[in-house]
């Protein structure tokens, strides 16, 4: 099936029924809400709206969701990471206590070096509840900031395909990289089946991850 407007208010209801109420008796045990995020691609919601309905879902605390529904929830946030970063960091300024904040915090995009920011503050705070969530959460967000700003610096996207380009570069670098400084010298890639010279943008003699990429896709797109 193809998305369809139609399927907008229907499921829209559905999603705020459940983001507003805590009561099991306004639930049919979760089986509408289910259907209802398993049927959520084929809205034609602006990544803003669907992200801030599915976001609202998500951090619900209505005894009928289950735990398979909000992996559903949180796969369908992961596919719109630049506003659901900015909610995020909108919920933890607020000081949203909810641990199902904290598990987004992941979903990486461009409000999460922000994100981070504030994980840092809610750690140094000394709350009871917050802050042993916000050190859980900090250094793993902190490793996917890196990797998204240098997933920027190679010009890549935020999709499936350009993610996946990023991780493989990042290996070949790796794999490659004998004193481990996080870039490839002559040295070190000679013995590469295609050599990735051209990769070396500012001619400084090392080839970062970003600018392996970077080759990478411009490789491909040719």
């Amino acid at each position: 099936m193809r998305p369809d407007k139609r399927f907008n208010q229907p499921i829209r209801e559905v999603l705020l029924r459940y983001a507003s109420s805590r009561s099991p008796d306004d639930s049919n045990g979760g089986g509408d809400l289910s259907m209802a995020v398993q049927m959520f691609e084929l809205t034609t919601f602006p990544p803003d709206i669907a992200a801030e309905l599915l976001f609202k879902t998500m951090l619900s605390e209505h005894p009928a969701i289950k735990n398979a529904t909000r992996s559903q929830i949180k796969s369908l946030l992961s596919k719109r990471p630049n506003q659901t970063s900015l909610l995020v960091l909108e919920a933890l300024r607020r000081g949203e206590r909810s641990p199902y904040v904290f598990s987004l915090t992941g979903i990486t995009g461009d409000a999460s070096e922000a994100v981070a920011g504030e994980l840092l503050k809610i750690a140094k705070s000394g709350d009871a509840e917050r802050t042993p969530a916000a050190l859980e959460s900090l250094a793993s967000v902190i490793d996917e900031v890196e990797r998204f700003n240098e997933r920027r610096q190679a010009g890549l996207a935020s999709d499936t395909a350009d993610i996946n380009l990023f991780k493989y570069a990042r290996r070949i670098v790796e794999r490659y990289d004998r004193n481990q400084d996080g870039s490839l010298t002559k040295d070190e890639y000679q013995s590469m089946l295609m050599s990735p010279e051209p990769a070396d943008a500012n001619q400084d003699g090392a080839i970062n991850v970003a600018e392996y990429a970077k080759w990478l896709a411009e490789r491909r797109n040719r």
